[in-house]
């Protein structure tokens, strides 16, 4: 049977659909996976809020469901509402995580700047403790003020951070490393 033979019978076009379907469903989740993967490794090291990051992908969400469905495969014009699930579930994450990794990866104005450790948090049987620096710096980025026991057995005096100005001027954070007391 050839495949317009195959295509042309009206049960097989149901099950050709189905088999697209599936192939494109396979394809949301691995974006939607990817993505969201990228936006919490990088937008951790990106000193932005969780709420901006949030922001920002409601406007991707927003501005990509205005895409013309011409644009998209031809699964997406036979069920409609595979546009709406395709948009929200994989563009968005996957372009809100490209534009964090674009401006994590190329920065400029490298500097590196130093603050006093005030106190340490730890929490028992934690493997990590989190450092408060002078003046309450960076105190609403956890990630960044959070190390690990076993790469510093020393008590820290004061922390240090290679930071960037990313292309979309979001700053970043490269490398986090602690001093010891002298």
């Amino acid at each position: 049977m050839s495949w317009r033979q195959f295509h042309s019978n009206s049960n097989n076009k149901s099950l050709w659909i189905d088999r697209k379907t599936e192939v494109h469903t396979r394809f949301m989740a691995l974006f939607f996976f990817v993505g969201v993967g990228l936006i919490l490794v990088v937008g951790s090291k990106t000193l932005v809020s969780w709420i901006a990051i949030s922001r920002i992908a409601a406007l991707i969400a927003v501005v990509s469901s205005f895409i013309p469905i011409k644009f998209f495969p031809i699964i997406y014009r036979v069920r409609k509402e595979l546009k709406v699930i395709f948009t929200i579930c994989a563009l968005t994450p996957m372009l809100t995580s490209l534009l964090l990794l674009t401006n994590y990866i190329f920065i400029s104005d490298v500097n590196i700047e130093s603050y006093k450790v005030v106190s340490i948090e730890s929490h028992p049987n934690d493997d990590i403790f989190k450092v408060n620096l002078e003046n309450d710096t960076y105190k609403e980025f956890r990630q960044i003020r959070s190390f690990s026991y076993y790469d510093y057995s020393h008590e820290p005096d004061s922390a240090h951070y290679k930071t960037g100005k990313g292309v979309f001027s979001f700053k970043v954070v490269r490398k986090a490393y602690l001093t010891p007391n002298q």
